[in-house]
């Protein structure tokens, strides 16, 4: 009776000893052998030579947001591939068109959209509508887009403005000018030549030495 006591007694006390094995904790050493050495480290030294984190992740989804960028494949519990797909809008940094015609242009059409402009008729010219305003294609105005003065040596006058009635455009070797036709009758042979802004046709009476035009007053011809 005693034997079968004792065993029981020595049975309980195994099972108690089993029961209060400490838990493992951080601070938890371990003994690490390698080689001929050995030696103690805890827990958290092991984690930190593994990289070993907490947690744990069951699922991964992706959303595309306010990008203009839609998703799908998702979500992922153990392996695959989550697809991108959509236009990415300007405000991501995209042009938020997704098809363009040969010879298209993107401009701001608001602060935060780009925008095509429509096709162009052969010799038109992309015109800025001002600060705030989407440009436009369309003939270049003289009137109404081009200024300044066009100088000579681009094949321009240099002029703003012409002469009075009845002048004539010529040049002082250096400049355009308005000159007026005038005559003279000096005693020198028929000819023209600037004078300040006359342009003067010398046709003097004809005498013995110059050709001219016959005078009422008494002539001498050669």
């Amino acid at each position: 009776m005693k034997k079968v006591f004792f065993t029981i007694l020595a049975a309980a006390s195994l099972f108690a000893a089993k029961a209060q094995v400490p838990t493992i904790t951080s601070s938890t050493l371990i003994k690490f052998l390698e080689g001929n050495n050995s030696w103690l480290a805890t827990v958290s030294d092991l984690q930190t030579a593994m990289g070993a984190g907490s947690g744990s992740v069951t699922s991964i989804d992706v959303s595309g947001g306010s990008t203009g960028l839609t998703t799908s494949g998702g979500p992922v519990t153990t392996t695959g591939t989550i697809t991108l797909a959509g236009t990415l809008v300007a405000a991501n940094g995209g042009t938020g068109q997704s098809s363009y015609t040969v010879g298209d242009i993107l401009y701001a059409s608001t602060t935060s959209a780009l925008s095509k402009l429509a096709g162009v008729a052969t010799g038109n010219a992309l015109i800025s509508g001002g600060v705030g305003t989407a440009p436009s294609w369309g003939k270049i105005g003289l009137a109404t887009h081009v200024s300044g003065t066009l100088a000579v040596a681009n094949g321009g006058t240099n002029l703003t403005s012409v002469g009075g009635n009845g002048t004539i455009l010529g040049s002082d070797g250096s400049n355009y000018l308005a000159l007026s036709p005038t005559i003279t009758t000096a005693a020198a042979s028929i000819a023209f030549a600037r004078n300040g802004s006359n342009l003067e046709l010398n046709l003097p009476n004809a005498d013995a030495s110059n050709r001219g035009t016959v005078s009422t007053s008494t002539q001498t011809f050669a």
